[in-house]
């Protein structure tokens, strides 16, 4: 999964939990799963770490409980 894509999960995870959906250049990636189902990144000064699971077409969950905020930076 690229990098762009990642980014995108976390943007579409953002916005079901919180609301709000950052420009995709305003995240940071700290790690990720290959698979597109773990993400760690920061948005700004907030880190965020995103769990959910794959469906059987091969596309991501990023709905409500997926993201919980990890920490101020």
């Amino acid at each position: 999964m690229t990098k762009a894509n990642l980014k995108k999960i976390a943007k579409a995870a953002l916005n079901s939990e919180y609301g709000f959906a950052p420009a995709i250049s305003n995240i940071t990636l700290l790690e990720a799963s290959g698979d597109g189902t773990y993400i760690l990144f920061s948005v700004k000064d907030k880190e965020y770490r995103f769990n959910s699971h794959m469906f059987l077409d091969g596309t991501v969950w990023a709905g409500e409980g997926t993201i919980t905020k990890v920490t101020e930076v």
